[in-house]
């Protein structure tokens, strides 16, 4: 069996693990389980496939739409255009990647949003074949481990918005109104957090990718 790599750690297994645990603490409240006579290894396992099940349910949401469109007007996913557009087109790189975005314009793609999107698809999956992908996919972990922190912390802030109003309601005497103030506000904080953590990664991701192919290669595809 491999080892897990520095993405499955990241983007699945943290924010999985952080998902179980907040799941056996809610549901402690409503049903108590005594896990203690549970085999240690057993337990360890189980935890740890919980996690990798939980962490890609959570990575995988991104591709509904109503939650890739919440995160981008949040703010954590920053086209591959306007990152280049930000960073790269005013220096000598443009150059470089001019005659890339000439070809995909020949293709047919009408757009430089298009064609910027076709160049960033090729250049990923040369450097990822040919196993040069290293550092630009360490940022693209941390980031997709931010990114999916605050899908959970969304997840979280919901479910609390709803035990509040149950609470206040009289309905539930097993969870307190403060407590799930608490959860609120700290919900609240590592969302913000993960929002300035997962867009500082996805800039620098976008960035390593587009310098490391000019860095390797130095001509057009």
């Amino acid at each position: 069996m491999e080892k897990l790599s520095l993405f499955d750690i990241l983007s699945f297994i943290l924010p999985g693990a952080i998902a179980t645990v907040l799941l056996w603490y809610l549901s402690a409240y409503y049903f108590p389980v005594d896990l203690s006579k549970l085999n240690s290894e057993f337990s360890s396992i189980l935890f740890i496939a919980v996690s990798f099940f939980l962490g890609s349910v959570i990575h995988y949401s991104f591709d509904l739409k109503p939650v890739s469109s919440l995160l981008k007007k949040m703010g954590l996913y920053e086209c591959v255009s306007s990152i280049y557009r930000l960073r790269l087109k005013e220096s000598y790189v443009k150059d470089y990647y001019q005659p890339m975005l000439k070809r995909f314009e020949s293709l047919g793609y009408k757009t430089e949003d298009e064609q910027l999107e076709e160049v960033w698809s090729i250049i990923y999956y040369k450097l990822e074949a040919e196993n040069k992908i290293n550092t630009p996919k360490s940022y693209q972990s941390f980031y997709f481990f931010f990114r999916n922190t605050a899908i959970l912390c969304i997840l979280t802030l919901i479910g609390s918005f709803i035990v509040l109003i149950f609470s206040l309601g009289g309905c539930s005497d097993s969870v307190t109104v403060s407590e799930t103030l608490l959860f609120i506000f700290l919900g609240a904080v590592v969302l913000l957090l993960s929002i300035v953590g997962g867009k500082m990664h996805r800039r620098k991701m976008v960035l390593k990718m587009f310098w490391t192919y000019f860095s390797l290669y130095n001509k057009p595809f």
